[in-house]
């Protein structure tokens, strides 16, 4: 990781156009900073299990599942158990397949960005080919003008088969029964993170003994209670100091924060630099 000041490699990186890279992870490894960048991101794990966070929700992710991400989505990943995990990643900017979009203008290359999917668990079957065409891409070298091309055809088939994989998902999810009590404490803390929220409070409303639903939404989610409540507080935040020129106290309070204290040291906790620094940065970017 950069040095603490160095927040335009912290945060916004890799700066290029295309980027892909193919990295096993020691155990218990734990990304320090969430981080977002410009472009759209596809991340298959090949081995092991991590927590995935993405902007103001939590995802377990296992060997065979793959994470989309749109332009901006604020995420970072952690270690699940302690064991190794491996894991590809693509970024690119949709300038990247500028003429592969006009060379064939009724393919929507995107398309499987717009499903709301963060999360696809594949079959044994889609995970091979997935793992074929990402190691096709890895594999490459694009030293020359056809090597580029070459690539570029990769990538656009395999967000073509991504989409296929999103519907199937999405048909599949719609058959599923939700944990009606997790869900009913995850939307209760979405509707009032911004007062002040005890776990009493969450127990209440979801009608069970405040014991049994940490160890549930614990299980359910990857997360205790508090640090979801803390994510999606912080998620809030970021957005408040993007969109607008409220001073960080008043974010701070808006969010549902105690003292501009704590509200900046877990913020800082987080992205890796205080609330001024974040807006500041994100404008600069801008």
């Amino acid at each position: 990781m950069e040095a603490a000041n160095d927040y335009s490699e912290n945060i916004y990186s890799p700066h290029c156009d295309f980027y892909i890279d193919k990295c096993r992870r020691p155990d218990g490894f734990e990304m320090q900073y969430f981080h977002f960048h410009r472009k759209f991101e596809i991340y298959y794990a090949v081995e092991g299990s991590l927590k995935f966070f993405i902007d103001n929700s939590i995802y377990l992710v296992n060997a065979g599942n793959l994470v989309l991400l749109g332009a901006d989505s604020v995420h970072k990943t952690t270690c699940a158990e302690n064991k190794p995990f491996t894991r590809y990643v693509v970024n690119f900017s949709p300038d990247y397949l500028l003429e592969l979009s006009k060379a064939f203008p009724d393919a929507e290359l995107m398309k499987c960005f717009d499903h709301g999917l963060n999360l696809i668990q594949l079959s044994l079957k889609r995970q091979q080919t997935v793992e074929s065409l990402l190691s096709l891409m890895w594999e490459s070298q694009p030293d020359s003008s056809e090597g580029e091309v070459s690539r570029k055809l990769v990538l656009g088939q395999l967000l073509l088969y991504l989409d296929s994989c999103a519907i199937e998902a999405k048909s599949k999810e719609a058959g599923k029964t939700s944990n009606s009590i997790v869900e009913g404490a995850q939307k209760y803390i979405s509707a009032n993170f911004s007062s002040k929220l005890t776990l009493t409070d969450i127990a209440k409303h979801v009608f069970v003994n405040e014991h049994y639903l940490s160890r549930l939404f614990k299980k359910s989610t990857g997360v205790g209670i508090i640090e979801y409540i803390n994510n999606i507080r912080l998620a809030e935040a970021r957005r408040l100091l993007e969109k607008t020129t409220l001073n960080v106290s008043s974010v701070g309070e808006m969010v549902g924060f105690g003292t501009t204290t704590h509200f900046s040291r877990l913020f800082k906790d987080s992205m890796g630099m205080s609330p001024q620094g974040f807006r500041k940065l994100f404008h600069s970017r801008e």
